[in-house]
């Protein structure tokens, strides 16, 4: 249904179905002008909420469900550097275990590698706390958004070994 409206009060419509990948053109002319005023609309005691304008910003759901992308994708992001840095610094545990066999006697090179080895490790231990913070932080803002006529619930359950939690939802 494609409906337009002009500023003086006309409006046109018109039903038009269209198959998928397929175009079609409309023209909607508007109607004659009317030598009398439309009657007036009802008037309810009962409060209406206003229609938002054309132009208005989407709403704030959906801005918080982009929100929630972003964060979880920058978790997902600081995960995967904590895999890299990681794999990194196992890779530089084994060097330095074949540069330095001996830890009591360790050449310059080896405690380069045991240096870099413990960076390696620091930086991959903050990315994975950073990565779990981000995938929850937005796992939390995804399930928490308002979405109208859609609904997300998670409800605890006792499963066949123990205890756990199912995810519900509506479309």
């Amino acid at each position: 249904m494609i409906v337009a409206r002009w500023a003086d009060g006309r409006q046109a419509e018109a039903r038009v179905s269209v198959g998928e990948g397929a175009r079609k053109d409309v023209r909607l002319e508007p109607p004659p002008v009317a030598a009398a005023p439309p009657p007036p609309l009802p008037v309810s005691d009962a409060p209406q909420a206003p229609s938002p304008p054309p132009d208005a910003p989407p709403p704030a759901s959906s801005a918080r469900r982009t929100l929630a992308f972003v964060v979880g994708g920058v978790g997902v992001a600081a995960l995967g550097g904590s895999l890299i840095t990681g794999g990194l610094a196992i890779g530089a545990k084994g060097d330095l275990e074949k540069e330095c066999p001996d830890p009591s006697r360790c050449s310059d090179e080896g405690m380069s590698l045991s240096s870099r080895g413990q960076t390696l490790t620091t930086t991959s231990t903050v990315l994975g706390a950073i990565g779990l913070a981000g995938l929850g932080a937005g796992l939390v803002l995804f399930l928490t958004t308002p979405e109208q006529g859609t609904s997300v619930a998670l409800t605890p359950a006792i499963l066949p070994g123990g205890g756990g939690a199912l995810l519900h939802s509506r479309f």
